[in-house]
């Protein structure tokens, strides 16, 4: 397999264009969009929405994914991101420090960083790439379908039909149409913390902070994240809370919540934090959701990515990570591919490669959810579970980028990265 990504074989045998056809543009649908025309083949991708009201909040990329979107060129500049060196855990009542944690060495140990950025801002920067005319001169750039809806679809032909009844065949189909993600979240502009003298001086003083705050009484836990991205013209807040402590329709999720109903939830908070949750002019309602992982990702010509593949929780940054970690696995696996009847080959090598990264990390981030929002019991015993997750993160996660993960070091890369995930996921269970 090395063969593969040797720069001579690629020189020798030029790459067979593929015709892709991926259904849903979201961060892991145009990342993998971006990737795939990199690699020369011809990319549509299909999203039912206009992208009019784009729906989101932050996201934190951790230095696996930022590896990534360098490779895909992507402008960290105009995305917007904020480094996020620090993480600071506080109570909520008292609002003292608990912990600090310092990834200052991650560029030097990861060959990246944490980056925070608008979810906007990250899926408009992946946006101009998928329709960047650059690449190899024969990929088109990506062509992107909006406003349609998918009424049928052929795993095997890789075939999808459309509503006004436009049939589009290809090579490959790729699900990235997520899956439907209790949290609360809101953005609020920076002006609106430090123009107001009672909470003036809670603002990050260092952009490259996040804060993880939590009610440390007895009962479920709350907790809520919050962190600056926009070059630090907006401040991120996520409130966090398990579903069977307050009754929440299912319809609700993805709508404005009732300001006074997160109030009443988080209401053992600090005055002052609960000062700067009335600022907020929406606060929007998401479901977290967890799933076993699939027994596969791959249906004869049709490959899962993102949530649509591996949903996974968001507390350990790697939602989006896990998806632009996608992204980076097709960049290196789908070069030089000198015939269409490569393609079911370099997909189970696509299988072998994230099928153990995914499953092990939506089962990081489910047990660190558990130390995050669990039920409680034995005292201190989240902290514990929080503590020893990131070091696992650290691990499994980050180290990834520690190796050039594209070209001829891909797979070497990739199996020490399973075998770090073999080892260090024993000790999370353990």
């Amino acid at each position: 397999f090395v063969s593969f990504w040797d720069d001579r074989t690629m020189a020798e045998n030029p790459t067979v264009q593929l015709h892709v056809l991926i259904v849903g543009g979201g961060i892991a649908g145009l990342a993998a969009a971006r990737a795939l025309k990199k690699c020369g083949h011809r990319v549509e991708v299909f999203e039912r929405s206009h992208f009019a009201n784009e729906v989101g909040a932050a996201v934190s990329i951790s230095p696996n994914g930022t590896k990534v979107l360098r490779e895909l060129d992507f402008d960290f500049a105009k995305g917007g991101g904020v480094n996020q060196r620090y993480i600071h855990t506080y109570d909520a009542i008292t609002f003292a420090k608990i912990s600090e944690y310092d990834y200052g060495d991650l560029e030097e140990t990861c060959g990246a960083t944490i980056e925070a950025m608008h979810r906007r801002d990250l899926h408009a920067a992946l946006w101009d790439l998928a329709l960047q005319n650059d690449g190899p001169s024969d990929a088109p750039a990506v062509k992107l379908h909006t406003g349609v809806k998918i009424t049928k679809i052929d795993v095997e032909s890789a075939k999808i039909e459309l509503e006004d009844g436009s049939v589009f065949e290809g090579d490959l189909l790729i699900g990235a149409d997520g899956l439907r993600s209790q949290i609360f979240r809101f953005l609020l502009p920076t002006e609106a913390i430090v123009n107001d003298p009672e909470t003036s001086g809670m603002r990050l003083h260092n952009i490259r902070v996040m804060y993880d705050i939590e009610d440390q009484t007895t009962g479920p836990k709350l907790r809520c994240v919050w962190y600056e991205c926009r070059n630090g013209e907006v401040q991120n807040l996520a409130g966090l809370y398990r579903g069977d402590r307050y009754e929440t329709k299912e319809e609700d999720f993805g709508h404005p919540a009732p300001k006074d109903k997160f109030l009443e939830i988080f209401s053992s908070f600090n005055p002052k934090l609960r000062h700067i949750f009335e600022k907020a002019d929406e606060i929007i309602y998401w479901r977290i959701y967890e799933r076993l992982p699939l027994p596969t990702f791959i249906y004869s010509k049709t490959l899962l990515i993102g949530d649509a593949g591996h949903p996974m929780t968001p507390f350990t940054a790697q939602g989006a990570t896990q998806a632009l970690e996608d992204a980076g696995a097709l960049l290196g696996l789908f070069k030089n591919i000198s015939s269409k009847e490569q393609l079911s080959q370099r997909l189970e090598m696509y299988e072998r490669v994230r099928w153990d990264a995914e499953s092990v990390g939506a089962g990081t981030c489910a047990v660190i959810g558990e130390g995050c929002i669990g039920a409680g019991g034995v005292e201190g015993e989240g902290d514990e579970v929080i503590r020893r997750g990131r070091g696992v993160i650290i691990g499994i996660m980050f180290l990834m980028s520690a190796r050039k993960c594209f070209g001829k070091n891909f797979l070497e890369c990739l199996q020490l990265k399973r075998g770090m995930q073999i080892g260090l996921s024993t000790q999370v269970r353990d």
